[in-house]
């Protein structure tokens, strides 16, 4: 069951959720679906202030542990 979403919704996204739209991860093709109703709901999402340092340090840590593929 898909859960509903509403236009007027405000969504934070965590780290993880974004790690897993932008790498393969269990239950990426989830986070994938979950984000493109978010985005057909026009649904509001919102960045906390360390998101994009978060992912950084996320991305480059799979990077080291060569868990990344090209």
């Amino acid at each position: 069951m898909s859960p509903k979403i509403l236009a007027s919704q405000r969504i934070s996204l965590d780290a993880s959720i974004i790690i897993k739209l932008l790498t393969r991860e269990k239950d990426s093709e989830k986070v994938a679906f979950l984000f493109e109703q978010l985005v057909k709901k026009d649904a509001k999402i919102l960045e906390p202030t360390f998101l994009r340092i978060e992912v950084y340090s996320a991305l480059r840590k799979k990077s080291h542990l060569r868990e990344l593929s090209k």
